[in-house]
């Protein structure tokens, strides 16, 4: 309701955190807010949000009323015009596997824990007021 201040869960508001880091480092918008949604975590480690562009592998086509194949082509396609982004959630010590992927052309990487941790000790700040 316009002019009635909202009240967010903590789920929204660290979905409205991640969305935040990734555009202020020039994600855009759309590709933020695709990404940024069905956020999880992991309990023995650091989970990392990691928005990327690379190529992407064409599905393989079949022949029309033949089943459709099993494996992928194993053709990869870029358009540096439109380059596709690729999100995933992994474990930190999963970083350098990712980052050293050849296929991975530039990544943006937010710390969803450490959005966390900001959005849970505004809140309790937020309660102490």
């Amino acid at each position: 309701m316009n002019g009635k201040a909202r009240t967010f869960s903590i789920n929204e508001a660290i979905t409205l955190g991640v969305f935040a880091e990734l555009t202020r480092i020039g994600v855009p918008y759309d590709v933020a807010a695709q990404h940024s949604r069905l956020l999880h975590g992991f309990k023995d480690e650091a989970a990392l949000l990691v928005v990327y562009q690379g190529p992407q592998e064409l599905i393989a086509t079949s022949e029309r009323g033949t089943p459709p194949p099993t494996q992928p082509s194993g053709v990869k396609f870029y358009d540096p015009a439109m380059p596709p982004m690729v999100g995933e959630i992994i474990k930190i010590s999963e970083l350098g596997d990712l980052a050293a992927n050849p296929d991975v052309r530039s990544m943006a990487v937010v710390n969803i824990d450490h959005v966390e941790s900001r959005v849970k000790a505004a809140m309790t700040a937020s309660d102490q007021i």
